[in-house]
């Protein structure tokens, strides 16, 4: 009896531990101290880029128990939306002049817009998920899978393709704020690879 008594007392617990309505993450670009800023020779034209999960607006689940879980939504906005944001926040962090483009990723729709290079992509997986664990800690793993497409505009053609990949993955205890915090890592790390690049650094300077 004791025992089936823990267990619904513990059952009770987790689903006073649910949240009512989705969970608003916010979801940033974190650029580390030690990045260099450069002197703005180029300036960036960065599109819309699409989301190839089909605008979904749950990007995750935090799940309590088998029948206990709650929705991960972004802030305020759609996922297209927050990471053409958050790919302009890299450039910005880099010294870069980033302007709003309406490119399609096609070299037949490269125009000039005032942007030397252009700058777009696909969003192939942006998630976070929370599972939790015994003694009350929780398991957060994001996973991030882009594709970034760049175009120079007085060439008139795609000059790089690149898979950006990342994954973050930490247990401690469940915060709202740990879990963006995890996401925002994983989506960070991704970017960041755009820079790491060669070809395209190339014509970034």
């Amino acid at each position: 009896m004791k025992k089936i008594s823990l267990i619904g007392l513990l059952l009770v617990m987790l689903a006073g531990c649910a949240e009512k309505g989705p969970i608003v993450l916010d979801v940033l670009y974190q650029p580390s101290a030690s990045k260099s800023v450069v002197a703005p020779k180029v300036v960036v034209g960065v599109a819309p880029l699409k989301d190839d999960r089909g605008n979904v607006a749950i990007i995750g689940k935090r799940k309590i128990a088998d029948d206990v879980q709650d929705d991960f939504v972004v802030a305020g906005t759609t996922v297209s939306a927050l990471v053409t944001e958050r790919v302009k926040d890299a450039f910005k962090a880099r010294g870069f002049i980033v302007k709003d483009s309406a490119w399609d990723r096609t070299e037949a729709g490269i125009k000039d817009e005032g942007a030397d290079i252009l700058i777009s992509g696909v969003i192939k997986t942006l998630s976070v998920d929370s599972v939790a664990m015994p003694l009350f800690k929780t398991n957060i793993k994001a996973v991030i899978q882009m594709k970034i497409v760049a175009a120079d505009k007085a060439e008139k053609k795609i000059i790089r393709t690149l898979d950006l990949n990342s994954t973050v993955e930490q247990e401690g205890f469940y915060s709202r704020e740990k879990v963006g915090t995890v996401i925002s890592e994983a989506l960070t790390s991704a970017l960041d690879q755009i820079f790491k690049d060669d070809e395209l650094n190339k014509k970034l300077k």
